[in-house]
């Protein structure tokens, strides 16, 4: 009741001001939330669309690896008695990705 009297005595001028203050304070405040919103919004695609980059790469660098390294290293080397990782298409594709993750451009 009280912001009630003090509503009314202001002039019509300064009752329209603080109208028009209040709607620009709202859609401030409603444009800034959606704003945020639509950044991170963004932000999220642009990290799953890296990690989907991300594993195609490592999924490229297996399928290479057991289709075409594995069998020209087993040509050169008997793979029963000797060990070779990188015929192990997991363990090439990983230190793949450690090297792409230690480069500081994809942090």
């Amino acid at each position: 009741m009280e912001f009630a009297n003090m509503l009314a005595r202001l002039k019509l001028a300064s009752q329209f001001t603080l109208l028009l203050s209040l709607i620009f304070i709202t859609g401030i405040g409603l444009g800034g939330f959606a704003l945020s919103k639509a950044l991170e919004h963004k932000a999220v695609a642009e990290m799953n669309a890296r990690g989907q980059m991300a594993m195609h790469i490592v999924n490229s660098v297996s399928t290479y690896t057991s289709d075409d390294i594995a069998p020209l290293i087993t040509q050169l080397v008997d793979p029963q008695t000797t060990f070779i990782p990188e015929t192990i298409r997991s363990i090439a594709a990983r230190r793949v990705f450690e090297n792409f993750k230690a480069n500081w451009q994809y942090k």
